[in-house]
């Protein structure tokens, strides 16, 4: 409302720099997505890969991927992504589409955690600041952006579970749609979710039993909200394909359980997992201590704030935020990194491990008026240096991926041509400055383009994905972790080569990514020919020239 003035008259509200502030940071990195050419994730140019492949099944029209993909489930998890992908994608181009749900992330992110951090204290919009300088994450960069997404309609839920405790039931089935979001976005936030609802559910009926009063009416409307919502887990459960604690072979890493333990500690205390700049120079150096920053300088001031209210026996949520905070910390060192056959499990989940602190320091309030204001300062200059040192690094491979896109004419394969991707050995010449490989999959953009096909595709044996793969690609042979890490592939391929001559038989030609080396038309270690035999590969540079293209000489003309 605004304030009334002696004359009768309503002055206007002053204005709210936080919110200001706020509001310019979101702006400024939705300008930024929309201004690249692409986003140049890790994993995205598959994502992309898959969702074309999606469209042209769904279409039901004759396709060169229908012999070698099917759709194995049409609503299973991680289906809203691609789904997203795939309807915006109807009307703007596939590469505009994917920065259109970075876009989406960005305001969800933002406005969920305030929107829990708003249910939790005063200090709401400060915390939401530096919420901000979380916004380039790595699993973001690693192109996990249905795991980001999940994370930010966790926000809401949250949110709306403390502020409606005990409320009418209709204000709950907001509470149960977004859990809903939640399973066909990515399970892990959503597991999250269910276990902070289930611990408040806990702490209030172990209150009660002390207190020997019955429970009331708004707790059995809370439960009534919670029990459907837990059965999304049972939804996520159909498409899970191992055991919930079994960890893959590729993540086992050597040494007893306490040097596995040390060396997880010793990466998450260096933000592996979540700090997208890397390397030497201004930018990148400024960016680490500002992370750090941004979990000490919370992690305080929900402590403070946690002192206070105990002198004065006050209890709310963001004293269980703050627990939950220390737990984090403690107990992510001893989860192993890869679980359920979702690698990199562990370290995604270091990004909440810096979220849990600011919505604790939500609580604390502060005694001085400029407090805030600095704190907008800082956010302000910090946001300048992330994103200035961020489109210094990620621009060059922006561009590369969008010269792919508006490529007239075939790159490197007809239609239908099986193609195997592979890294290039040679150690790179120059580091990209960031926590991920750019350009480690616009190969899968220059097959797209072609509409080839990748015979070392990941991930189809996820059930959790909509695509899956029939036995004519080549793949159904190779282990999963074999496809998902180039590395491993070139080692069993190396090894093998029995399954190296089958492999290399049945695909039409290799392209190799010689990202960030010096271009070479000389055949891969993996191509030469074995003692006395004289069928040698031919390669040479397609026209994107980090792209090396090997045939074999009855293939070369074609």
């Amino acid at each position: 409302m605004a304030a009334e003035t002696q004359n009768g008259r309503s002055a206007p509200e002053k204005l709210d720099v936080k919110k200001v502030a706020i509001l310019l940071v979101v702006a400024a990195y939705i300008a930024w997505f929309l201004c690249l050419p692409a986003w140049p994730s890790q994993d995205g140019p598959m994502h992309l890969y898959y969702t074309n492949i999606l469209g042209q099944l769904l279409s039901h029209q004759p396709s060169v991927y229908s012999r070698y993909y099917i759709i194995k489930h049409i609503l299973p998890p991680y289906a809203l992504y691609y789904y997203a992908l795939l309807g915006f994608s109807k009307f703007v181009p596939l590469l505009v589409a994917d920065r259109l749900i970075l876009c989406g992330y960005v305001v969800s992110f933002v406005f969920g955690s305030r929107y829990l951090a708003r249910a939790l204290g005063p200090s709401a919009d400060e915390m939401t600041l530096l919420v901000t300088l979380l916004l380039l994450n790595w699993p973001l960069a690693m192109g996990f952006v249905n795991f980001c997404l999940s994370l930010s309609f966790v926000f809401w839920a949250i949110g709306l579970w403390l502020r409606f405790r005990g409320a009418d039931l209709w204000r709950r089935i907001g509470f149960v749609l977004l859990a809903v979001l939640a399973m066909f976005t990515h399970p892990v936030p959503l597991l999250a979710l269910l276990g902070i609802a289930g611990l408040d559910l806990a702490l209030r009926i172990i209150a009660h039993f002390r207190s020997g009063r019955a429970l009331n009416v708004g707790f059995r409307r809370d439960l009534f909200t919670f029990l459907p919502s837990a059965l999304t887990l049972v939804y996520v459960k159909l498409f899970t394909n191992s055991h919930p604690l079994s960890q893959t072979a590729v993540a086992s890493p050597a040494g007893s359980f306490a040097v596995q333990v040390y060396q997880s500690a010793k990466g998450y205390a260096a933000e592996k997992g979540l700090a997208f700049l890397l390397g030497p120079g201004f930018g990148p150096r400024a960016y680490r201590v500002i992370l750090a920053l941004a979990i000490v300088v919370p992690l305080a001031l929900a402590t403070l704030q946690w002192l206070r209210d105990r002198r004065e026996n006050r209890r709310n949520a963001a004293h269980i935020a703050l627990i939950l905070s220390v737990l984090a910390i403690v107990v992510l060192p001893l989860v192993p990194h890869d679980l359920n056959a979702s690698h990199f499990f562990a370290d995604r989940l270091l990004l909440i491990v810096w979220l849990l602190p600011l919505f604790a320091a939500s609580a604390y309030v502060f005694k001085r008026r400029a407090s805030p204001l600095l704190i907008v300062g800082f956010v302000l200059c910090a946001q300048i240096v992330i994103l200035c040192t961020a489109i210094e690094k990620v621009l060059p491979a922006a561009k590369m991926m969008a010269a792919v896109d508006q490529f007239r004419g075939p790159i490197a394969a007809k239609p239908g041509q099986l193609v195997l991707v592979l890294n290039d050995p040679r150690p790179a010449d120059v580091h990209s400055g960031l926590s991920f490989d750019p350009l480690t999959g616009i190969a899968f953009d220059v097959l797209r383009h072609d509409n080839a096909v990748l015979a070392n595709t990941p991930w189809l044996d996820l059930a959790i994905i909509p695509l899956g793969a029939t036995p004519a690609l080549p793949s159904t042979e190779l282990s999963p972790e074999t496809l998902e890490f180039p590395s491993l592939l070139r080692e069993q391929l190396t090894r093998d080569s029995a399954l190296r001559n089958k492999l290399l038989g049945q695909v039409d030609f290799v392209a190799i990514d010689q990202n960030y080396r010096s271009a070479s038309t000389e055949p891969d270690p993996l191509l030469l020919p074995d003692p006395g035999e004289t069928d040698a590969w031919r390669c040479a540079l397609s026209p994107m020239s980090w792209l090396r293209i090997c045939r074999r000489p009855e293939h070369s003309g074609s």
